[in-house]
Protein backbone atom coordinates (compact mmCIF):
# COMPACT_ATOMS: atom_id res chain seq x y z
CA UNK A 1 0.00 0.00 0.00
CA UNK A 2 1.49 3.37 -0.80
CA UNK A 3 2.06 5.42 1.88
CA UNK A 4 1.17 8.68 -0.06
CA UNK A 5 -2.92 8.12 -0.47
CA UNK A 6 -5.55 10.98 -0.85
CA UNK A 7 -8.12 12.73 1.00
CA UNK A 8 -10.69 10.47 -0.51
CA UNK A 9 -9.01 7.44 -0.11
CA UNK A 10 -8.61 8.16 3.84
CA UNK A 11 -12.41 9.10 3.34
CA UNK A 12 -12.95 5.76 2.18
CA UNK A 13 -10.92 4.32 4.55
CA UNK A 14 -13.12 5.84 7.41
CA UNK A 15 -16.24 4.11 5.95
CA UNK A 16 -15.16 0.97 4.95
CA UNK A 17 -13.07 0.56 8.34
CA UNK A 18 -16.20 -0.12 10.61
CA UNK A 19 -17.43 -2.43 8.52
CA UNK A 20 -14.17 -4.83 9.07
CA UNK A 21 -13.44 -3.92 13.00
CA UNK A 22 -10.08 -2.73 12.22
CA UNK A 23 -8.21 1.08 12.01
CA UNK A 24 -8.94 3.06 8.72
CA UNK A 25 -5.36 2.50 7.92
CA UNK A 26 -5.29 -1.01 7.69
CA UNK A 27 -8.00 -0.95 5.37
CA UNK A 28 -6.38 -2.27 1.90
CA UNK A 29 -7.32 0.14 -1.09
CA UNK A 30 -6.32 -2.57 -3.58
CA UNK A 31 -8.58 -5.72 -2.69
CA UNK A 32 -11.86 -6.24 -3.85
CA UNK A 33 -14.62 -5.04 -1.64
CA UNK A 34 -16.94 -8.26 -1.65
CA UNK A 35 -13.74 -10.95 -2.49
CA UNK A 36 -11.26 -10.02 -0.46
CA UNK A 37 -12.50 -7.92 2.20
CA UNK A 38 -15.73 -10.39 2.49
CA UNK A 39 -17.94 -7.60 3.05
CA UNK A 40 -21.34 -8.73 2.05
CA UNK A 41 -24.05 -7.16 -0.23
CA UNK A 42 -26.06 -4.90 3.00
CA UNK A 43 -22.76 -3.62 4.02
CA UNK A 44 -21.26 -2.67 0.73
CA UNK A 45 -24.97 -1.11 0.31
CA UNK A 46 -24.56 0.77 3.73
CA UNK A 47 -21.01 1.87 2.67
CA UNK A 48 -22.11 3.02 -0.86
CA UNK A 49 -24.59 5.38 1.07
CA UNK A 50 -21.93 6.29 3.31
CA UNK A 51 -20.20 7.27 0.35
CA UNK A 52 -22.62 9.04 -1.38
CA UNK A 53 -23.20 11.21 2.07
CA UNK A 54 -19.87 11.90 2.70
CA UNK A 55 -19.11 13.16 -1.36
CA UNK A 56 -22.00 14.99 -1.81
CA UNK A 57 -23.26 15.54 -4.56
CA UNK A 58 -21.93 12.01 -5.85
CA UNK A 59 -24.08 9.05 -6.87
CA UNK A 60 -23.01 6.16 -7.11
CA UNK A 61 -25.30 3.61 -9.38
CA UNK A 62 -26.23 0.19 -8.85
CA UNK A 63 -24.39 -0.89 -11.83
CA UNK A 64 -21.26 1.57 -10.79
CA UNK A 65 -21.35 -0.29 -7.48
CA UNK A 66 -20.90 -3.58 -9.33
CA UNK A 67 -18.36 -2.54 -11.25
CA UNK A 68 -16.22 -0.63 -9.16
CA UNK A 69 -14.52 -3.23 -6.98
CA UNK A 70 -11.29 -2.10 -4.95
CA UNK A 71 -11.16 1.39 -2.72
CA UNK A 72 -8.89 2.75 -5.58
CA UNK A 73 -11.62 2.44 -8.12
CA UNK A 74 -13.84 4.37 -5.90
CA UNK A 75 -11.46 7.09 -4.98
CA UNK A 76 -11.37 7.51 -8.73
CA UNK A 77 -14.33 7.67 -9.72
CA UNK A 78 -15.59 9.71 -6.91
CA UNK A 79 -12.67 12.43 -7.87
CA UNK A 80 -13.60 12.07 -11.45
CA UNK A 81 -17.52 12.74 -10.83
CA UNK A 82 -16.54 15.75 -8.51
CA UNK A 83 -14.28 17.66 -10.76
CA UNK A 84 -17.15 17.52 -13.22
CA UNK A 85 -18.98 19.13 -10.60
CA UNK A 86 -16.60 21.70 -9.87
CA UNK A 87 -15.60 22.24 -13.12
CA UNK A 88 -15.56 25.85 -13.96
CA UNK A 89 -18.62 27.00 -16.29
CA UNK A 90 -16.81 28.95 -19.73
CA UNK A 91 -17.28 32.52 -19.16
CA UNK A 92 -20.61 34.13 -20.86
CA UNK A 93 -19.31 36.67 -23.67
CA UNK A 94 -20.97 40.34 -23.77
CA UNK A 95 -23.62 40.33 -26.01
CA UNK A 96 -23.37 42.93 -29.22
CA UNK A 97 -25.44 45.60 -29.35
CA UNK A 98 -28.28 44.67 -31.46
CA UNK A 99 -28.93 47.89 -34.78
CA UNK A 100 -30.81 50.26 -33.39
CA UNK A 101 -30.04 50.23 -30.18
CA UNK A 102 -28.93 53.61 -28.65
CA UNK A 103 -25.70 54.24 -27.26
CA UNK A 104 -25.00 56.50 -24.05
CA UNK A 105 -22.05 58.51 -23.66
CA UNK A 106 -20.52 58.96 -20.19
CA UNK A 107 -20.83 62.91 -19.40
CA UNK A 108 -17.24 62.75 -19.24
CA UNK A 109 -15.95 61.31 -22.68
CA UNK A 110 -15.81 64.29 -25.26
Amino acid sequence: MSSSITYIEQKLQAIVAPKLRVAPEQVPLDKSLLEDLNLDSFDLMTVILEIEEAFTPVTISDKSAEELLTLQELAAYIDKELSLVSAPTAPVPPRAPTRGAPTFRMANED
